[in-house]
């Protein structure tokens, strides 16, 4: 694969945002065969796997009729801007923490004793909610909390995964429980975070790493905390076996100090209209120009998934 080109500032990017749409008549050796414009089966799929700056994607290649899509890689402001659109006019905030929630808990084989450690903010949330599916699969998992403090919708998911029976229990005096569990969701802080961890946010990243090197799977919910949403710097981040994308992918996921943090990388779509535009693009590894194709690399693509349009599903 070749090296992907720098952006301005000299730090690299998969792709340049040039077009949205390649157009040329060579078609992938690897794509798969198509079903034809008339089909109305299901999408035909393949997997690829290939690597940007180190980190492992899980790629799928959806055949289409025209050109190839490249699935947009956004900023934090374009990120934050669409994300507040589409909840002022297309889908409300409770229910986009609940697609999240879904695609994150779908993305991993969640083991009995799964620690979910969780921050005050959306991101948190995306925990909490995690933990409702969790209890209701009949996985047992415990919640731990870094802040009393929470966001509406952090604090109906926490309501709710209290009424299921999920423990919930502050993060303080129990790192020791936390470095035992045999997987850990990282749910501490989210895209928006920027500079250096301090106070309870720096030892629970410490203590879920620690986990991690007592063999714990660690998953990271958007993106692994510590790392910067634009940049990808970072003093002290997650280690991950799995980040867990939500809604596009941030440029701070490609950039900077991620490879070093990020073993392996999906993205979940959960309906967010993107506003704004892309820093870059993302095309499937050995693509070749050609008709048929749309690039999304993607480990829970949320259209395949059931609906989960009302939270209260959760």
């Amino acid at each position: 694969m070749r090296r992907p080109p720098a952006a301005r500032g000299g730090l690299p990017l998969p792709y340049e945002a040039r077009s949205k749409r390649i157009r040329g008549n060579q078609r992938s050796p690897r794509a798969p065969r198509s079903r034809g414009p008339e089909s109305s089966g299901p999408p035909d799929f393949a997997r690829m796997y290939g690597r940007v700056d180190g980190i492992c994607l899980s790629v799928y290649t959806e055949r289409k009729r025209r050109g190839i899509f490249m699935q947009p890689i956004l900023s934090v402001e374009t990120m934050r801007a669409s994300d507040a659109w589409t909840i002022a006019n297309r889908v409300p905030g409770l229910t986009l923490m609940a697609r999240a929630a879904r695609g994150i808990f779908r993305a991993a084989d969640w083991p009995a004793g799964t620690a979910i450690v969780i921050g005050p903010g959306n991101n948190g949330g995306d925990g909490a909610a995690l933990a409702c599916l969790l209890a209701r699969a009949g996985i047992p998992c415990t919640i731990y909390r870094l802040s009393d403090k929470a966001s509406p919708d952090n604090a109906h998911y926490l309501a709710r995964a209290e009424t299921l029976g999920v423990p919930i229990l502050p993060f303080a005096g129990r790192e020791a429980e936390l470095a035992a569990a045999p997987a850990v969701a990282d749910c501490v802080l989210g895209t928006g975070f920027s500079g250096p961890l301090r106070g309870a946010a720096r030892q629970a990243v410490e203590w879920i790493n620690r986990a991690g090197e007592n063999g714990a799977f660690v998953v990271s919910a958007d993106i692994n905390s510590g790392l910067n949403g634009d940049t990808g710097a970072a003093d002290l981040a997650v280690v991950s076996d799995l980040t867990v994308s939500i809604g596009f992918y941030k440029t701070g996921l490609f950039r900077g100090d991620a490879s070093r943090y990020i073993r392996r990388l999906v993205n979940v779509d959960i309906g967010i209209t993107q506003q704004g535009p892309a820093a870059a693009f993302l095309a499937p590894p050995g693509a070749q120009p050609g008709p048929g194709q749309i690039a999304c690399p993607s480990g829970c693509r949320w259209d395949s998934l059931p609906a989960a349009d009302d939270p209260d599903d959760i």
